[in-house]
């Protein structure tokens, strides 16, 4: 039982970490930087039960879900690096410029050219599903135990 508590904890640490990172990218070096390779793959959201219809089911267009994959070059002290991280994102969905080969962009350097990301911040999905998650876990504990010393 002491197990779920503690999954509920790491989850809520993980959380808070994810979003401290995240809001750590905002002090990141800016510097110039070239898109090596952009791909965005779409794919479809299909499915469905007796009460709902998929579009794609229903013979209405099919709702799309991007997959961003990025690689790209940036060059510091005369050493030229590459990296293929976005962000502290989900690369699904991601709300994000279209980037083209070739394109100029700016990558922001952590310190000691620990990473490179090219979008600033944490994504909230990833924040809140651990966040709910460990609340969920800690809940359930909670409920738990209560029954247990109510059933002893």
């Amino acid at each position: 039982m002491n197990k779920l508590r503690s999954y509920g904890l790491v989850s809520i640490a993980a959380s808070l970490a994810f979003f401290a990172l995240g809001l750590l990218t905002h002090t990141f070096e800016a510097v110039p930087g070239k898109i090596v390779v952009s791909k965005e793959v779409f794919g479809s959201a299909g499915g469905g039960s007796s009460t709902y219809k998929s579009p794609i089911l229903s013979g209405n267009e099919s709702p799309t879900a991007s997959w961003v994959s990025v690689e790209y070059r940036y060059i510091l002290n005369g050493n030229e690096h590459n990296s293929r991280m976005i962000g502290f994102y989900l690369p699904v969905n991601l709300n994000m410029q279209s980037l083209e080969n070739g394109q100029a962009v700016t990558v922001y350097l952590a310190p000691f050219n620990l990473v490179s990301v090219l979008k600033r911040g944490a994504d909230w999905r990833i924040v809140l599903a651990l966040f709910g998650l460990g609340i969920c876990l800690l809940i359930f504990y909670e409920w738990a135990i209560k029954a247990r010393r109510e059933n002893a």
